[in-house]
């Protein structure tokens, strides 16, 4: 190894050169770290959710709500340990402004129990709302009403319409989403085992009630794709 303020040495073709040993390390890829919240950000800036103003409110939301939690970097997939709020933060200081405060060198998104739980009711009620392209439609609706393209009236009507059936559909399968959060002792389920309590997909089969076109209008599709949605705009695919 060479010292960077050494001058390296004068070396020329064939000179000699004494091994000093021969080293073998050997090392294993390790699974990424949690999404950073700066990465968060990031891809809801991508996907068209929400603006500059309230992507942070966003954020700020699924923690308050106990979706997800803002800890410190982890290691090999564990995550890091949890990070003071800025409550507990100021509970601090105001006992003791003198103490030292451990800030994480990146805060990252971890997701609890219970929004695991909730997001895999989800995906076997209506995967279409895990995913960003609905809200980014909607985000795209309302550019369209400030540019004047589209009247409030119907990307209004139209909404309401929409998660009307998709509230109702919830509401007549809350017996696919209590499961994710009995206790196992009663035989509960979790986001592992699509709530079958260990027993294997309790709701599968080519059969099942999600295969149909339940929820999305009366020909299967969003408003604005060709069906029975009324007034004629993009749907949220992008398609005309």
């Amino acid at each position: 190894q060479l010292n960077e303020l050494q001058r390296p040495p004068q070396l020329n073709q064939g000179t000699k050169l004494r091994l000093s040993g021969v080293k073998n390390e050997e090392d294993y890829t390790r699974p990424p770290d949690y999404l950073k919240e700066s990465e968060l950000i990031e891809l809801m800036d991508k996907h068209g959710i929400g603006t500059d103003a309230s992507i942070p409110s966003h954020v700020q939301n699924i923690i308050d709500r106990r979706y997800a939690e803002v800890c410190h970097p982890g290691y090999d997939g564990q995550p890091g340990k949890r990070a003071l709020t800025d409550e507990q933060i100021a509970k601090i200081r105001w006992k003791n402004p003198g103490e030292k405060i451990e800030m994480p060198a990146s805060r990252h998104m971890v997701p609890t129990g219970m929004g695991l739980a909730i997001l895999a009711g989800f995906e076997q009620i209506d995967n279409e709302l895990c995913e960003p392209e609905v809200r980014a439609f909607m985000e795209r609706q309302v550019a369209m009403i400030a540019d004047g393209s589209e009247s409030m009236q119907d990307v209004l009507k139209a909404n309401i319409e929409l998660f009307e059936r998709k509230f109702l559909k919830f509401r007549d399968n809350m017996s696919v989403f209590e499961p994710f959060f009995r206790s196992k002792s009663q035989g509960g389920g979790s986001y592992r085992d699509y709530g079958s309590g260990g027993g294997g997909n309790a709701w599968g089969g080519e059969n099942a009630w999600w295969q149909d076109g339940y929820g999305y209008g009366s020909n299967g599709e969003w408003p604005g794709s060709g069906g029975g949605g009324g007034h004629q705009q993009s749907d949220w695919r992008g398609e005309a």
